[in-house]
């Protein structure tokens, strides 16, 4: 089937197959692109884990 090459760009899905406006769908294709570990990889780049030291106490350093 010719797809447009505008639509190409458009209904290019995640695991790079580009499909027709019927099949776009995720569940239409048998898509094998793992959206949870994306998911998961960007809650982990967007929070990252503050410093493992203990605020306060004596974690602090003097300078003189």
């Amino acid at each position: 089937m010719y797809i447009p090459l505008a639509k190409q760009a458009i209904n290019k899905c995640r695991c790079e197959y580009v499909f027709c406006d019927t099949h776009k769908s995720i569940d239409k294709h048998d898509c094998e692109f793992d959206f949870a570990k994306m998911g998961k990889d960007m809650l982990t780049k967007a929070n990252p884990k503050l410093n493992d030291k203990p605020r306060g106490g004596r974690s602090f350093t003097r300078m003189d």
